[in-house]
């Protein structure tokens, strides 16, 4: 088999458990189904009784609920879980909700499997319903994820609060087991890529593959959006040919990758705290001084 072919296979592979029957895909059990088995059939379980909440009021999230509860369970639930260990995988550092929601799931795997119906809904409808059953699925599953907090002050001092998604010891040990290759859709391809031709035609080999993947990839762009990019850009077959011409160097993967990211992952958030630790000092001091300006009766001019 070529590295042309291997590679066409791996991408109908991929999408090839959502046109299949229940039976016929667990004959193609990979090893991330295989170690997490018990927990997709337990999410799928869930994802049942779930999908009878359908009474939004908003038009667009009865929609997209619907367009969801047409997946089958286990299909859905396989997703979800691919996609919380795939944050884990490719974050720099703790996932948070926002980044498996949206980029991964919404702004991929879902368009992947979904009719095309799904691209005339407004992201932040389909970001309401999809939060929800990530979090409905974190919560499900204690003994594989832990949503942690952290706390921060923007530019005006208010407090914000990010959560994030992050894998329990046990998980992080399970997880180990499977090749990363399987986890990570966004995996190198083992041929030179598919030359773009259009904003929509290019890249994986599979149309299939490519249907989640256009060349221009924004939560804030439309399908009619992407159509007027695609105008534009075949005027300007310069940018195409620069795009295939980046995409057909060739590299390999470092085995010790995820040990450099954990690395940076600790110190960067070593740093946060640290910084975190100064605002709230500087604070303080700064609550301090306006304390005993107003107890020595000079004017505070308000900032």
């Amino acid at each position: 088999m070529s590295l042309k072919e291997e590679q066409i296979q791996r991408e109908l592979e991929a999408i090839r458990y959502v046109t299949k029957s229940s039976q016929e895909r667990m004959e193609t059990v990979n090893k991330l189904k295989e170690i997490f088995n018990d927990e997709i059939t337990t999410l799928a379980s869930a994802i049942d009784g779930w999908k009878l909440k359908t009474s939004d009021p908003n038009v667009d999230e009865v929609a997209f609920t619907e367009l969801l509860n047409n997946v089958e369970s286990d299909v859905l639930a396989e997703v979800i879980i691919r996609a919380l260990f795939e944050g884990h995988m490719i974050a720099e550092s703790r996932p948070t909700f926002q980044f498996i929601v949206d980029r991964i799931l919404i702004q991929r795997s879902l368009k992947a499997i979904l009719p095309v119906e799904e691209r005339a809904i407004p992201v932040q409808h389909k970001f309401k319903i999809v939060d929800r059953y990530v979090t409905r699925a974190v919560h499900l599953l204690p003994k594989v994820f832990k949503i942690e907090s952290s706390t921060t002050r923007n530019a005006k001092g208010q407090q914000m609060i990010t959560y994030f998604v992050t894998l329990t010891p046990a998980a992080s040990v399970r997880l180990g087991e499977v090749p990363p290759l399987q986890v990570i859709k966004d995996s190198p391809m083992l041929c030179k890529p598919q030359p773009w031709t259009s904003v929509f035609e290019g890249g994986f080999l599979t149309t299939e593959a490519q249907r989640g993947s256009p060349l221009v990839q924004s939560k804030r762009l439309s399908y009619k959006n992407l159509r007027d990019v695609d105008k534009h850009l075949q005027t300007h077959q310069l940018a195409i040919l620069a795009v295939n011409k980046m995409q057909n160097v060739g590299f390999r993967l470092d085995p010790n990758y995820q040990k450099y990211q954990d690395i940076l992952a600790k110190n960067r958030k070593a740093k946060i705290v640290e910084c975190d630790r100064k605002i709230q000092d500087y604070a303080k001091r700064i609550t301090l001084l306006k304390n005993q300006l107003k107890s020595s009766g000079l004017p505070i001019e308000s900032s």
